[in-house]
């Protein structure tokens, strides 16, 4: 009974009418989407003082970099960085943007923003923020691939052959075992990553984030995949997820092994969870 407790839990969106516990990321990703969709669409109004409120300044530092270097542009993007849509009027998303509750790793925590505008698509961002004193700031978001399904509080995710905790650890004992320099050219990598994922983590397995523009790196994160020694894979510790209709969350540590802490992004594909992407908890 309470892990189905633990479950339910872990579901809970909050629209923007919605309370938001002061002091808390939703409350501060709240306030954050509230002001920032007053702006014209895809302008991050990195000269605005009051984002300093609500964002880490390094983040704002890299924006101001791309703009500079990049003739105006972030990132090359030709979406919005906070919203992962483009050519959307403000008040419609305004009006369509829920939060989810918050999944917490040490002074981190990461949450979905789930945008339903008028058309049929979810479109997701998960964004993950850093405690401060006693104040939460995003420290980057990541986009998220767009589901067709509605936003009808469908809860199909109880029907997965394997909960995401189980794909996680089976996936980092199949990284350790694994006797190729680089086991995603393995063809067994199809069944913990999915196949949109598989390329962009045979080119990154063991390296850094080396991008034209710096706030790629913000968000292209599955570059921290590493080969965990035994010790990291024995003593993971992996939280209960944090669900968004077909995507998960699970936040993943260890008190050995000398690998970053990281959030696991997982989307469901048929009755599987597959990995999507994999975000450094720093």
């Amino acid at each position: 009974m309470f892990r189905k407790i633990l479950l339910l839990t872990a579901i809970i969106f909050f629209p923007f009418a919605a309370y938001a516990q002061a002091g808390s990321p939703e409350r501060n990703l709240r306030e954050f989407y509230e002001w920032y969709t007053t702006y014209p669409e895809s302008n991050i109004p990195t000269k605005d003082k009051e984002i300093l409120r609500f964002i880490e300044p390094q983040l704002i530092q890299n924006f101001q970099e791309d703009e500079k270097n990049g003739d105006g542009e972030i990132c090359c993007l030709g979406y919005d960085y906070f919203l992962n849509l483009q050519d959307m009027d403000p008040t419609v998303i305004r009006n369509n943007i829920y939060i989810s509750s918050s999944l917490y790793l040490h002074d981190k925590a990461v949450n979905f923003i789930a945008i339903h505008p008028f058309d049929e698509r979810m479109h997701y961002v998960l964004a993950l923020s850093r405690k401060t004193k006693e104040q939460w700031k995003i420290l980057k978001t990541v986009p998220i691939s767009s589901s067709h399904r509605k936003w009808t509080g469908e809860k199909d995710y109880v029907h997965a052959t394997k909960p995401p905790q189980q794909v996680v650890r089976e996936f980092y004992a199949w990284i350790y075992k694994s006797n190729n320099k680089n086991p995603f050219l393995e063809t067994t990598a199809k069944d913990f990553v999915i196949s949109d994922s598989i390329d962009s983590f045979k080119t990154s397995f063991g390296g850094g984030c080396v991008a034209t523009f710096k706030c790629e790196c913000c968000f292209t994160t599955n570059f921290y995949i590493k080969k965990p020694k035994k010790d990291w894979v024995d003593n993971m510790t992996l939280s209960v997820p944090l669900y968004s209709f077909d995507q998960a969350v699970v936040a993943v540590s260890s008190k050995k092994g000398g690998l970053e802490a990281v959030f696991v992004i997982l989307q469901r594909d048929e009755k599987v969870w597959k990995i999507v992407d994999i975000v450094n908890a720093k």
